[in-house]
C-alpha cells in the first residue's frame, strides 16, 4: 500500500507564516510525510528537526535545472540533511519550438549524470505541456522520456488527464518502480481550475488504486475552498475513502 504524503505547495503561504505549525497540522490529517517545492527560508538542518519531531518523512523533493546547474553541491546537501535520494526537476518554462525541447532534453540528461555521480537519483515532474506538439512535430515529453533509465519520473495523474492522456493507462503501465505520483483534480481539459479530489473530472476513484508509486502525494495548486489549508484537509480524506 502506497504512503500518502502533501505537497507543500499547495500551502505555501502558510509554510512561510509558520513551517512547523504547518508540519503539524499535516500530522494530525494522518499523512505520513510532505514534498517540498520551496524552501520556505529554512535551512535544511532546520526542516530535518521539524520533520523529526512530528514523525514525519520526505521521500522526494523539488529542484530546478538551474539550481542543479548551478550549484549541485547546495541540492545535494539539502537532500542528504533531510533525507531524500531523489530530486525532481519540478517545472521548466514550457519550450516553444523542437529545438528548445531538445535543449531541454540534454541539459537533464546532462543533470542526471551529475546527481548519478553524487549517489542520488533524478526525476522529472511532469506537467501538461510536455505532450504538446511542437514546430517539427517533437513533444518534450518523447525527448525526456527517452533518457530512461538515467531519468526517473513522478507522474502528475491530473496534468496527465488535462494533457488528454488516460491516467489510469499510465498508472498501470508506467507507475511500478516510481518514487511518487502527484495526485490532484482538475475541473476540465484545457484549463487550469482546481479543484478538491473527487470534484474535478480526473476520475481517481477508477484507477487510484492501480498507480504503484512508493507515495502519494496530494497537491492542489490553488484552493477552490475556504483556504488552502483546509482544501488539504478533505482531499486527504477523499483520498483515504478512495484507497479503503
Amino acid at each position: 500500500m502506497a504512503r500518502i504524503g502533501l505537497q507543500l505547495y499547495s500551502v505555501r503561504e502558510a509554510c512561510d507564516a509558520d513551517l512547523p505549525g504547518v508540519l503539524a497540522r499535516v500530522r494530525e490529517m494522518g499523512a505520513e510525510g510532505v514534498e517540498f517545492a520551496l524552501r520556505h527560508g529554512r535551512t535544511p538542518g532546520e526542516v530535518r528537526r521539524m520533520l523529526s519531531a512530528e514523525g514525519l518523512e520526505c521521500p522526494c523533493g523539488h529542484t530546478s535545472l538551474d539550481a542543479l546547474e548551478g550549484d549541485l553541491a547546495r541540492e545535494e546537501a539539502w537532500a542528504r540533511t533531510i533525507g531524500f535520494d531523489t530530486l525532481i526537476v519540478g517545472w521548466v518554462h514550457p519550450p516553444q519550438t523542437g529545438e528548445q525541447a531538445r535543449l531541454i532534453a540534454r541539459r537533464v540528461a546532462l543533470a542526471a549524470d551529475r546527481v548519478a555521480a553524487c549517489g542520488l537519483r533524478l526525476a522529472w515532474h511532469n506537467h501538461e505541456f510536455e505532450f504538446a506538439r511542437l514546430d517539427d512535430g517533437t513533444r518534450l515529453w518523447d525527448v525526456l522520456d527517452a533518457l530512461r533509465p538515467s531519468l526517473a519520473f513522478e507522474f502528475d495523474y491530473g496534468w496527465l488527464w488535462q494533457a488528454g492522456e488516460d491516467p489510469g493507462a499510465w498508472a498501470r503501465a508506467r507507475s511500478k518502480g516510481t518514487r511518487a505520483a502527484h495526485i490532484k483534480d482538475l475541473a476540465s481539459r484545457g484549463g487550469r481550475d482546481f479543484r478538491r479530489l473527487g470534484r474535478g473530472g480526473v476520475g481517481y476513484a477508477g484507477f487510484v488504486r492501480d498507480i504503484a508509486s512508493d507515495w502519494l502525494i496530494v497537491e492542489q495548486d490553488e484552493p477552490d475552498g475556504p483556504d488552502a489549508m483546509t482544501c488539504a484537509v478533505e482531499n486527504f480524506a477523499a483520498l483515504r475513502g478512495m484507497l479503503r
